[in-house]
């Protein structure tokens, strides 16, 4: 589950998701609209992920937690050699 937070972070929603399910290990899925006889490479990631987690019967939901964040106090260009 948190390699699928982390790829609906960084490739679907461009937010942070956390993964609060509680759930470890590793699974396998095949979903249920899937036909491997024909796939097509024109599917929106974005409404393929959504469909994705509806099927999987989880839920996103919006709200506040904690998220890594990088501060830069100061910025000066090098000096020449």
């Amino acid at each position: 589950m948190p390699e699928l937070a982390k790829f609906l972070s960084d490739h679907v929603l461009g937010a942070p998701v956390l993964d609060r399910t509680g759930l470890s290990g590793r699974f396998d899925y095949t979903p249920e609209s899937a036909d491997p006889d024909s796939p097509d490479p024109k599917v929106d990631l974005a409404s393929s992920a959504l469909n994705f987690i509806q099927e999987l019967h989880l839920k996103l939901q919006r709200t506040k937690g904690p998220v890594e964040t990088f501060v830069i106090d100061r910025a000066e260009k090098p000096l020449p050699n």
